[in-house]
Formats: structure tokens, C-alpha cells, sequence
């Protein structure tokens, strides 16, 4: 289980320049696909907004909003069209499509890799003193109670470290050259819909209905004499 705080390194991060806050990897990789995350969102609203604001102006209660055109027609007469206005503008989602990026990343220091939650540690921590309070007498060694251990979850890596340190300044080789550094190089594009989430959609889509909102009533209630 992950650690949700932050990436299971040592020591809490302090902002500061650039060249000197120290971060870890997975804090240098995270923070540009966070952005890319956060930019997707704001032009899903923006785009929602366009729909809403120029198709239903009058909130979602009231009707689509429509544009009259009136034309005259061969036999003299005067025809009337309403179409959408929907229809009549460009709509058409933006989106990022791909993105690439470079890092560059100075490492100050290595240490030791928080694969579990502090919760899980406790948790597990708790499990262990129980069972030293209360060893199994089923599983002895040489006679004596074998101590407790619980296996290790097989999905996590063995002795795992955390890599932190700086942002590389732009050009400044001689800084990197004395010390070790990571370059990376990122890149982004579209990922096929997982199959749950497209079978979700489609039935969505499946269970939509046209409905006709019955007219308002012309006869208006009467309060009852006595």
C-alpha cells in the first residue's frame, strides 16, 4: 500500500528555490501530470460552460435556446425556422493530446523507501505485539515458541530506497558534473478507455430517454367557499 503523504522518503518537504528545495523522484515526475491533470479538468468546465450558457441559458429547467430565421417562399408565403443554437456555433472539446518534458534531477541524498501507510505499519506493528503476548505453541523450535513474523506482502519490492534531491539549474554543468544526477524525459499521449469504464458509458448512453414535458394547465385552481 502506497503512502498517500508522500512518496515514503525521508524528511518533509520545504519550499525553496528550485536549485536547493529538496524533492523526491516520484514529487519531480508527479508535478508536471498534475498540471496536465488540473489543465484537463479546467476545459472540461470551460467547455460545459459554452454548452450551457449559449444552448440553455435559462438553466437546466428551461428550454434550448433557438435562433428565428423567417424566409419568404416561392408560393408568396412567409416560412418560419427555429434552429438550435447549438447548431449553429462551433463546438468542438479541447484537449492535450500528447506532451513531453525533460528533468534533470541532482541527487543529494538516498535513504530508505516507505512502501506502507502509517496506518498499515500500526496496524501490523499491533498484530505482531499480540502475538508475542500470545505465541502460537503449535510452531516451536527446539522446543521453544517460534517468534511471530508475518510475511511480506508479495507486491512489495525488498529493501526498496527513495531518491531526493534538487532540480538542476539550466546549463550549469559544472554543478552536475561533481554531483550524481538523473535526467529523464516524459512522455505523454492517450490511453485506450479501460473496458469497465467504456461498458459503464455505453449503458449510460443505452438508458438515455426523450421525454415530452407535458404543457402547462390553461385552468387555474379556483380556492374552494365554504
Amino acid at each position: 500500500m502506497a503512502n498517500g503523504d508522500d512518496d515514503g522518503g525521508n524528511g518533509a518537504f520545504t519550499p525553496g528555490p528550485a536549485s536547493e528545495a529538496i524533492i523526491s523522484l516520484s514529487q519531480a515526475i508527479l508535478a508536471p501530470l498534475d498540471a496536465l491533470a488540473k489543465a484537463q479538468v479546467h476545459a472540461a468546465r470551460s467547455f460545459l460552460n459554452l454548452v450551457l450558457q449559449i444552448g440553455y441559458p435559462d438553466g437546466d429547467a428551461g428550454s434550448s435556446y433557438s435562433q428565428k430565421f423567417r424566409i419568404d417562399s416561392d408560393s408568396g408565403r412567409l416560412i418560419e425556422i427555429a434552429v438550435p443554437t447549438l447548431a449553429l456555433v462551433p463546438l468542438q472539446p479541447l484537449g492535450i493530446e500528447s506532451a513531453n518534458f525533460t528533468l534533470e534531477m541532482v541527487i543529494r541524498e538516498v535513504g530508505h523507501h516507505q512502501q506502507m501507510s502509517a496506518s498499515k505499519i500500526a496496524e501490523s506493528a499491533t498484530k505482531d505485539s499480540n502475538a508475542a503476548e500470545k505465541p502460537d505453541m503449535r510452531s516451536q523450535v527446539d522446543g521453544k515458541p517460534s517468534p511471530p513474523h508475518e510475511p511480506r506482502p508479495w507486491y512489495l519490492v525488498s529493501e526498496p530506497i527513495s531518491v531526493r534531491g534538487s532540480l538542476a539549474p539550466p546549463g550549469d554543468g559544472e554543478t552536475t558534473q561533481k554531483l550524481s544526477s538523473i535526467k529523464m524525459e516524459v512522455k505523454l499521449s492517450r490511453l485506450p478507455t479501460p473496458a469497465g469504464l467504456q461498458k459503464l458509458l455505453t449503458s449510460m448512453t443505452q438508458h438515455s430517454r426523450l421525454t415530452t414535458p407535458e404543457p402547462p394547465s390553461s385552468t387555474s385552481e379556483t380556492p374552494a367557499t365554504s
